[in-house]
């Protein structure tokens, strides 16, 4: 669907869609578009199976600067990449999102990988991240471990923080107090998991099935 909505949407254009809402996190949400209707030129799209493949485009090694807009986010709610104020798309590996998850809206990042870089679309596999000046380093398999959990808690929590709210405007108190305790323990075992790879001496096998 990515051919057919460059094809048919343009920037500003005024858009109604249908969606699948992905999990919510504190990096944000993703919609899965179902369907599209572009206002200003009534063409419709629809998801399903394309009738062919799309074209291969060629891949070159070039590097991308500028500053973070916001979070691209998977539809599990995990940290899946970068959008840039210039528009530009950095697809995070799995080895340095331990570092991304520092990286805050309005940083200044100079990346470099593989990708497409053209004037509808510019999207690097990154290989190499500066941000504000600082190199960020792809993290151990231990330690990446322990990230992947720490993630899926503020995950957690972010959900029972959302139903807190929603008790709260139903005038639950006791739910919206059972729900906020709830965070507080799943930001707790985030922490835990956060911690775990600092410390050379633990056991990251009998702890984890203590905590998980």
């Amino acid at each position: 669907m990515d051919a057919e909505l460059q094809q048919v949407v343009q920037l500003s254009d005024p858009i109604q869609a249908t969606v699948e809402p992905g999990t919510a996190s504190t990096f944000g949400q993703e919609f899965r578009v179902l369907s599209l209707t572009n206002f200003r030129t009534q063409a419709t799209i629809v998801a399903g199976l394309p009738d062919s493949a799309p074209p291969l485009e060629t891949e070159q090694s070039f590097t991308v600067q500028g500053s973070v807009e916001r979070y691209l986010v998977g539809h599990k709610g995990e940290l899946k990449g970068l959008l840039l104020s210039d528009r530009s798309q950095l697809q995070i590996p799995r080895g340095f999102q331990a570092s991304a998850t520092q990286i805050q809206p309005g940083d200044q990042v100079i990346a470099e990988g593989m990708g497409v870089c053209r004037e509808s679309r510019t999207s690097l596999r990154v290989t190499t991240l500066q941000v504000n000046g600082e190199s960020l380093s792809e993290q151990a398999e231990p330690a990446r471990k322990h990230l992947s959990k720490a993630i899926e808690h503020h995950e957690q929590a972010a959900h029972h923080h959302l139903e807190a709210a929603k008790h709260l405007r139903t005038g639950d108190l006791k739910q919206a107090e059972h729900q906020a305790q709830c965070a507080d323990e799943q930001h707790r075992r985030a922490l835990k998991h956060t911690l775990e790879p600092k410390q050379p001496h633990s056991h990251p096998v009998s702890q984890e099935a203590n905590i998980a």
